[in-house]
């Protein structure tokens, strides 16, 4: 996750049957959503042919996410650099990730 004390971190794929772990870019979306169409054409049923789309959908809501995400970063650097360095350290200090936060927002 990228904080603006940092330098952006873009979003990552997730390894699956698509391909590696991968930053999510036009071109790596694009290799996955081909992978996505070859299944779709051998596809038999119906059913798989509308998970498939729903597939479809998640790639292209994933790299529109990606494309928001670093669309707005340098603002977020901008008035996190404004603020006064108690204010940078606090938020530091509360965006660090703890045992804690890990377990009170992760799924059971």
């Amino acid at each position: 996750m990228s904080t603006p004390s940092q330098d952006y971190v873009p979003l990552r794929t997730g390894a699956t049957r698509r391909g590696p772990d991968e930053i999510v870019t036009p071109s790596s979306i694009e290799r996955r959503k081909a992978s996505v169409a070859e299944d779709m054409r051998q596809a038999r049923s119906s059913e798989a042919v509308g998970r498939l789309e729903a597939e479809l959908q998640a790639l292209d809501d994933l790299l529109a996410q990606e494309q928001a995400r670093k669309a707005v970063y340098p603002e977020l650097v901008r008035r996190f650099l404004a603020l006064p360095a108690a204010g940078q350290q606090l938020y530091r200090t509360a965006s660090r990730p703890t045992s804690a936060n890990r377990n009170r927002w992760s799924r059971p």
